[in-house]
């Protein structure tokens, strides 16, 4: 028996150790950062004193890692885990099971391979997670997620009994899912903001690759007689763009969910994806934040939706382990068992159920005249190289910001009933945002000169777990009067006065 910290608790208990070879997957991390300048100083540099202290760096990073895992000791009781760990100063750390609310692991080919996982414990207020357990095994990471569901310690280090998914992904729904989002763009986005910075398209196979094809375009363009064949050229580079990023879209969603499983286990549902790594979460449901539904065009011709979940986590670390940490509940599911997954989570949330209010009467106004104006100096501006060449292009841009203005203002509303709180916005793509006003942190109502010269204002609640830069719970062009009244009921919802922020002049 291990020697076990004075807990009454914990009486009769043993430590238990990570996994042996943890210092390997603990190193493997920590150089993940230092991998790839190693490897070039190592393959390019000239036998220099920079590579020498690269290896002894190594060495003495490899012998940290094995003396802290052997320092790593943990231990399971009724109702709270103690974690002791450090090399020269030593911390032990109470934790009781009710203050962890999420729970991710994290499995890549490694992991797979030595069937080891990296365990992380999360509380909704920390900004650290509550204990990293890199690594233990499978079985392992089972017993401590039994114990955290309400088991005593000493339950047997085997996994639950299987538990009937509420969504899975097969390989069809994934390509389905590929083809209706676009998550090639920020990748091709990112690939092209990267050689701007650099000289990747100056030079080296990219620059040779970008150079044949320039050549062959500018060759076959040369050879065509007439407008038709230079569209129809044109054209079918279009197409095959499209299609290259489509194909990389689908290939991209089966790294991310290959495997998707959405389960529902007492007041705690979890997730499990990836093709590569692996990953799998989990959080109490009341921890449920908001939920966010998305619907591309394409999804809606498939009769299909996203639904996605924000969990109240630490700031850090929400950022960190983005990649585990609970958040997709139905990457791509039909409608009917997208309502089921809601109101799984969320009862009474369901998008298509909820009292939806329509918007001010002028909000496609407020909408359009911003392209407009655009419109009009970037047509002015133009009109001095190509003259009256523009007026079809300025004609164009307005008439579509029009349409799409008008069909943005006819889709979008808000509903509110007392205890939930929900947005949707959209055209061809449609989002909706739900939440319950008790889990709001805050509410905000703001108005720009141009909201006060129409008597307009907008109103928002601020939740845990929501990114900054993600898509806010926000109700724009309302009537100045109905925000005002709206914000205090939500207000009085999430405690009173002092969660009103942004009083209206």
């Amino acid at each position: 028996m291990d020697e076990t910290p004075s807990s009454s608790s914990l009486a009769g208990t043993a430590g238990r150790r990570l996994h042996p070879l943890s210092w390997a997957f603990v190193l493997v991390n920590q150089l993940k950062e230092v991998a790839l300048p190693l490897v070039l100083l190592l393959v390019f540099g000239r036998g220099g004193w920079l590579e020498f202290t690269g290896i002894v760096g190594a060495i003495l990073l490899a012998g940290y890692a094995f003396l802290y895992s052997l320092s790593f000791r943990y231990w399971l009781g009724v109702d709270e885990l103690i974690v002791k760990k450090g090399l020269i100063g030593r911390t032990e750390r109470h934790v009781p099971y009710a203050r962890i609310q999420n729970v991710v692991q994290r499995r890549n080919i490694l992991h797979r391979l030595f069937d080891v996982t990296e365990l992380r414990l999360e509380s909704a207020g920390g900004v650290r997670p509550e204990a990293i357990m890199n690594v233990i095994t499978v079985a392992e990471a089972d017993r401590i997620e039994a114990a955290l569901r309400g088991a005593v310690a000493a339950v047997p280090a085997t996994a639950d009994p299987a538990v009937e998914p509420l969504v899975t992904m097969a390989p069809a729904d994934v390509v389905k899912l590929g083809l209706s989002s676009n998550r090639s763009i920020v990748w091709v986005g990112g690939a092209v903001l990267v050689s701007l910075q650099t000289d990747l398209w100056r030079e080296g196979p990219a620059a040779d690759l970008i150079g044949a094809i320039t050549a062959t375009v500018s060759d076959r363009l040369q050879h065509l007689a007439g407008p038709i064949a230079i569209v129809t050229t044109v054209g079918a580079a279009v197409v095959v763009g499209f299609v290259a990023l489509k194909v990389l879209s689908v290939a991209l969603s089966f790294l991310t969910f290959h495997g998707f499983v959405l389960r529902r286990q007492g007041d705690r549902v979890s997730t499990g994806t990836g093709l590569i790594t692996w990953n799998a979460a989990s959080a109490r449901i009341d921890k449920v934040q908001r939920l966010i539904v998305e619907e591309s065009w394409l999804a809606r011709l498939l009769g299909r939706r996203a639904v996605q979940c924000d969990i109240a986590t630490g700031v850090q670390e929400a950022s960190e382990g983005a990649g585990g940490q609970l958040r997709w509940l139905a990457p791509l599911a039909p409608v009917r068992l997208a309502s089921e997954v809601i109101e799984s989570v969320l009862p009474g949330a369901d998008v298509d159920r909820l009292p939806w209010r329509p918007l001010h009467p002028k909000a496609w106004r407020r909408q359009w005249t911003p392209v407009v104006v655009l419109a009009t100096i970037a047509a002015g501006v133009a009109a001095f190289w190509i003259g009256v060449a523009s007026i079809p292009a300025w004609i164009g841009i307005v008439s579509g910001a029009l349409l799409w203005a008008r069909g943005w203002a006819q889709f979008s509303a808000y509903a509110f009933d007392g205890g939930t709180l929900a947005v949707r916005s959209g055209w061809l793509a449609r989002r909706w945002i739900v939440a319950r006003v008790k889990k709001g942190q805050g509410v905000a109502v703001s108005e720009s000169p141009f909201d006060r010269r129409h008597s307009m204002a907008n109103v928002s609640l601020d939740t845990a777990g929501a990114s900054y830069t993600g898509p806010q719970l926000e109700i724009p062009y309302l009537d100045a009067g109905e925000a005002r009244a709206l914000a205090t009921a939500l207000a009085g919802g999430i405690g009173g006065g002092p969660n009103l922020k942004g009083s209206m002049e």
